[in-house]
């Protein structure tokens, strides 16, 4: 198939060819059909060398069995090689698994998007990482940073309330604890920290009720 297609550019250039001609003996006309045959063979030489590019890439691709990437490749092909059965199988072919990979995307979206709507950003990312970045959509890519943010926020909540906890407290405990909680609302250790915070607070408050009544 390919030294059928490599003859076809050859009879194109071929035909493009002419003998040395003395443009002033010729008149206007025939020095305007010389000139444009000559761009033309030009161009057919310059076709010719990028399909046999195209043809090397989309041979190595498909025995590495490289595909992704490789349907605009033979799209190109087919325009300066048409009429090749052979091609136009593997262009179908390349096309339904590029199709499949695409569902497979936004199968992937949907999912990852439950799953950050439960604040599990670990599985958003999980899920998201598996997908290549030539189908991460803008959506799903928006999607991932989000989820990247707000755990690592997480992490670091993590931290300074862990770094608290050890200290014997912090002024800024409660607020941590809260901000932590809008992110993993269902947390129930974090949320029993933030009930023994408020009782905390409250028992100051009461404590101190009585010598406040005092100096009034």
């Amino acid at each position: 198939a390919a030294l059928r297609e490599e003859k076809q550019w050859e009879e194109i250039i071929q035909a493009c060819q002419l003998e040395t001609f003395d443009l002033d003996a010729l008149g206007p006309l025939a020095q305007q059909i010389v000139v444009v045959l000559d761009n033309a063979g030009e161009q057919a030489t310059r076709w010719q060398l990028e399909a046999e590019e195209l043809s090397l890439k989309i041979q190595n691709a498909v025995d590495a069995a490289e595909f992704e990437g490789l349907l605009p490749k033979i799209q190109r092909y087919r325009q300066l090689v048409p009429s090749n059965p052979e091609l136009d199988q593997l262009f179908g072919e390349i096309e339904r698994r590029e199709n499949l990979q695409t569902d497979q995307a936004q199968d992937v979206l949907s999912e990852a998007t439950h799953c950050f709507d439960r604040s599990e950003d670990q599985r958003v990312i999980e899920l998201i990482g598996n997908v290549s970045d030539r189908y991460r959509t803008p959506e799903i890519q928006s999607l991932l940073e989000q989820a990247e943010r707000r755990n690592e926020r997480v992490q670091e909540l993590t931290h300074l309330i862990q770094g608290a906890q050890r200290k014997g407290g912090h002024d800024s405990l409660l607020t941590w604890v809260n901000e932590y909680l809008t992110y993993r609302p269902a947390y129930t250790s974090i949320s029993q920290v933030r009930d023994e915070l408020r009782q905390q607070q409250q028992t100051k408050y009461f404590d101190h009720r009585p010598s406040i009544l005092r100096k009034l």
